[in-house]
This record gives C-alpha cells, sequence and structure tokens, in this order.
C-alpha cells in the first residue's frame, strides 16, 4: 500500500487507493473504532492497558460487512495511579465529556427515550417507551435482550420506532459494558461488533435528527450512514436527504465521500444539491410583504428572510 493512504499525523487513511479500491469495479468503506480497556492490579503501581482496534470492511453495492479486530496488550508498573491519569471515559471510544462534543452529536442520557415518549411523535405508544439505564445491571441486561431480538430481526422490522429502541438499547449495552466486545458477548447469539457498533451510533444522532428517523423523513438504514460522518455533516446530510429526497444508497456514497479534504456540502454540491436551499410555504399576509420588500430594497427574498431568521436564531 503507498505511502498516500497515510495522512499528516502519519494514521492509516480510510481510503484504499484508486487500483485497490476498484480493481473488481466494487467499492468498499472502512471504518474503524479503538476500545480502550484499562485495569488497575491489586497493587496500586500495576496497570495494564489493553486496546483493541475494530475495522469494518463494508461492501457498499452489497451492504455486507466484514470485521477485523486487532489487540494489544501494555502492561506496565510504573504507572503513577493518580487523580490526573486519564480515566476509562475520557479514553473509550463511545463516551467521553458530552461538554466537549460537537453540537451535532446526542445531548440526552444514553438509553432515555427522549423521542419514543414523546407522544407529539409516537402518540399512544409513548407510554411504552423503555430505558436502558446503563449504570443499572437491570438496565444492562433488558439492554442485552433486546439487542439480542433486534439483531434476530423478529418483530418490528418496518417500525422506526422499534429500531430507534435497539439502536437505545445497543449504545447502552457498550456504555454499560465497556466496549463493543464485550457488549457483543454479553448479548449473545448472531450479535456481530459492526452491527452494535452502527446501530449505536444512530443513537447518538442528535435529537433533531432521530425525530425524523420516528416520523419515517429519514429512513433507519439511511440514518446508519448519516451517523458514520460527524459534525455539522451529520446535518448536512441529514437535512439533504429530506430537502432533495435521497435514496439509501445516495446517501451511502456520499457518507463514504466525507473526509477532512471533503464536506458533506461538497460531496452533495457535485450532484446538484445546494445545500441550504429549501422550499417554504407562508401565508398570504407574509408572502405579500416579503415579495414587497425585496422588491423595495433590491434584495432577494431568501436575503430577507435569512437575516430575520438569524436575528431569531441568534446565529453566527
Amino acid at each position: 500500500m503507498s505511502e498516500d493512504n497515510y495522512d499528516s499525523s502519519g494514521k492509516l487513511s480510510n481510503r484504499l487507493d484508486s487500483v485497490s479500491r476498484h480493481r473488481s469495479e466494487r467499492e468498499f468503506d472502512i471504518n474503524s473504532d479503538i476500545d480502550t480497556n484499562i485495569d488497575v492490579g491489586p497493587e496500586s503501581d500495576e496497570t495494564k492497558i489493553q486496546a483493541t482496534c475494530l475495522i469494518t470492511i463494508t461492501d457498499t453495492d452489497t451492504d455486507t460487512d466484514t470485521d477485523i479486530s486487532l489487540t494489544m496488550t501494555h502492561n506496565n508498573s510504573n504507572i503513577d495511579n493518580n487523580d490526573s491519569a486519564p480515566s476509562f471515559t475520557q479514553l473509550r471510544s463511545d463516551g467521553g465529556d458530552p461538554s466537549v462534543r460537537p453540537p451535532a452529536d446526542r445531548e440526552e442520557p444514553v438509553g432515555e427515550p427522549v423521542v419514543r415518549s414523546d407522544p407529539a411523535i409516537t402518540g399512544q405508544r409513548a407510554r411504552e417507551a423503555v430505558e436502558f439505564d446503563p449504570t443499572d445491571p437491570a438496565g444492562i441486561t433488558s439492554a442485552a435482550q433486546t439487542v439480542q431480538a433486534f439483531s434476530e430481526n423478529t418483530v418490528g422490522a418496518d417500525d422506526n420506532v422499534y429500531i430507534l429502541r435497539g439502536a437505545a438499547a445497543c449504545a447502552a449495552l457498550v456504555r454499560g459494558v465497556g466496549s463493543y466486545k464485550q457488549a457483543v458477548e454479553r448479548a449473545g447469539g448472531d450479535v456481530s461488533i459492526s452491527f452494535v457498533r452502527k446501530w449505536a451510533r444512530v443513537h447518538d444522532l442528535p435529537q433533531a435528527i432521530r425525530r425524523h428517523v420516528a416520523r419515517g423523513d429519514i429512513a433507519p438504514t439511511a440514518a446508519k450512514h448519516i451517523a458514520r460522518v460527524s459534525g455539522l455533516d451529520r446535518l448536512d446530510l441529514a437535512w439533504a436527504v429530506i430537502d432533495a429526497d435521497l435514496t439509501v444508497r445516495e446517501v451511502r456514497r456520499i457518507a463514504s465521500e466525507v473526509d477532512n479534504d471533503t464536506t458533506a456540502a461538497e460531496a452533495l454540491a457535485e450532484r446538484g444539491i445546494t445545500v441550504g436551499s429549501i422550499e417554504l410555504s407562508l401565508p398570504i399576509p407574509l408572502y405579500r410583504e416579503l415579495r414587497r420588500r425585496a422588491s423595495v430594497e433590491n434584495r432577494p427574498p431568501g436575503q430577507i428572510v435569512s437575516n430575520a431568521l438569524e436575528d431569531t436564531f441568534e446565529t453566527d
């Protein structure tokens, strides 16, 4: 593999070179996560650090996954076990300090049925919403059972709210047991790491996107690919699904193109989709006034609406 596959920090890029990527005229996505476990021995100066790199190779034509797991263990008896040492939650790939996460991530506690319990979204079913508390052994057990049933697709296959429930169970189980590998072992059956990881990421999407999934505006399979990108690219891609009526296949391909050099807006623009373009219906009096002011002030209607919304939303 050529040096072009490495980024400026020396890390292996998620993109294969053009020869290996298209050799069979098929495209593949490579996604990786690192689970880190820190075990402190009976002696305060004995520490074992184990890092597992979980790599998933996805055939974008068939949407099938191949999981590869690489584990490295390091024992060190000279590490000071003091308050300044990084905690497990700071190092784990599925957690960390919520205050430093980008605004396009979930802000509510993991496992809490914020969307599923909203009657405006789910109606009478809101009372049936289940919470998976990752700090409660009973909640972890419930999450493990739900993940196994969810993976078997025995019930609720076409029910978006049920799928969000399964996604919540995946995220809560990972948070509760500490890693994807342990989550899969706890769930049992044919549950795979890639399955748990994909749906846990859907649970980590911001509430605004999850609400559209529950309403049926965004297909859960499309949400899986939206969740693969991070930051504001998630929002841009999600709103494009609604405004441009993107198919799941299109979402998957766009998500594969988004990286440090290509934003979602740029990938969408290559397909003739402009992020920020939206069709609005206004009450007739407001429509008349908007058109009048736009004409008198020699400005397009969109600019007047944009200025008004900036004041309302207090955006930068």
